[in-house]
């Protein structure tokens, strides 16, 4: 059964990450500035919301082979992996390199996307769910609801075990601690966003299609912008390179579980047709979408456009060019899914 509040969540994730990819440029203009970085951290908030989405159906899926399962899976999308490397590659050293002097990559090097800054960057969420993929045969046959409470505490244990990093970082700004946890310990320096996704898979397991009433909406709103107030006000004072990337942080993760869970217990019934066409394209949106954003080699056309719109504020700017972007990316995703081997790349 399909579930539109889940398809509502990717189409929402995927239009905060292309907003907080338009804000790289401001953000590098100006990295203290509160509303550029809460729109940045917005990218985190949506790709922490795509990990549950994924562990909501992976981790509570009913096939009976569930190797042939994930294989199949990864099959599909290690083919869209590789297409798009390949496009992204002829774009930034053809196209942007004569049209805004970008960088010609080596192409050994531009297949690393974490550590080469090109417009494929944002292809290492691809990465990341391959590897969640070779676990779920591992973790499939945990998610029963006999197992719900030894469920709930490894997801905290492992919760806290991630956010040590929070404790040495307060302890070494308050009072000039160095830092004294060994790497190794944490589950932030192999598993990206493993806690998200077994969150989701939790909530695949207990979720009852039952209605909020109205007195739960404003408390679960309350705190999911508080807590992202306070990770914005924390990447304001430390810098975002110690937050971002990390979907696990405490206060990312209340914001996004308390966002997710409202969602999940919404109807959209009047909607529910134009959510299903655009929430079935939100992979390929998010493929596509840095053909017009262009995040890393963005200096040349961001100088030229914002001149275009200085009538606008930053922020008006940051979020009307995220929704052209997104825009034309599912017209280009509606257009591509009419050819059957193209579609196979955009979808899933």
């Amino acid at each position: 059964m399909r579930i539109y509040s889940l398809d509502l969540m990717k189409i929402v994730a995927i239009f905060l990450v292309i907003v907080s990819h338009v804000s790289l440029y401001f953000m590098n203009r100006d990295p203290q500035d509160f509303g550029v970085l809460f729109i940045r951290q917005t990218g985190q908030f949506g790709v922490a919301m795509f990990y549950m989405a994924s562990g909501y159906f992976l981790l509570n899926n009913r096939h009976e082979d569930q190797f042939r399962y994930v294989m199949t899976k990864s099959k599909a999308i290690t083919i869209a992996l590789v297409f798009w490397l390949f496009f992204y590659y002829l774009y930034d050293t053809v196209v942007l390199t004569r049209v805004l002097g970008a960088p010609h990559y080596d192409f050994w090097a531009y297949l690393n996307t974490d550590r080469t800054a090109s417009e494929a960057i944002h292809l290492w969420f691809l990465f990341s769910i391959i590897g969640l993929y070779f676990i779920v045969p591992l973790l499939r046959p945990v998610f029963v609801n006999a197992n719900r409470q030894m469920l709930m505490y490894v997801i905290a244990a492992l919760f806290l075990l991630a956010n040590l990093t929070l404790v040495e970082k307060i302890m070494n700004s308050l009072f000039g601690i160095p830092p004294f946890i060994h790497p190794a310990l944490l589950m932030s320096r192999q598993v990206f966003g493993l806690v998200s996704f077994l969150i989701g898979g939790y909530f695949g397991l207990v979720y009852q299609p039952t209605s909020l009433s109205a007195r739960h909406y404003l408390p679960g709103i309350a705190l999911a912008l508080l807590s992202f107030c306070v990770l914005t006000l924390l990447t304001q004072h430390w810098g975002i390179v110690f937050f971002y990337g990390k979907f696990y942080n405490l206060p990312l993760q209340v914001s996004a579980v308390c966002l997710f869970y409202l969602m999940l217990h919404t109807r959209f019934a009047w909607l529910e047709g134009m959510i299903g066409r655009v929430g079935g394209k939100t992979l390929g949106i998010y493929l596509v979408h840095n053909i017009f954003v262009i995040e890393i080699n963005n200096t040349a056309l961001y100088d030229r456009l914002y001149l275009m719109f200085s009538f606008l504020s930053v922020y008006g700017f940051i979020v009307l060019y995220g929704a052209l972007t997104f825009a034309l990316s599912y017209l280009i995703c509606c257009l591509l899914s009419r050819l059957r081997w193209i579609n196979r790349v955009i979808t899933l």
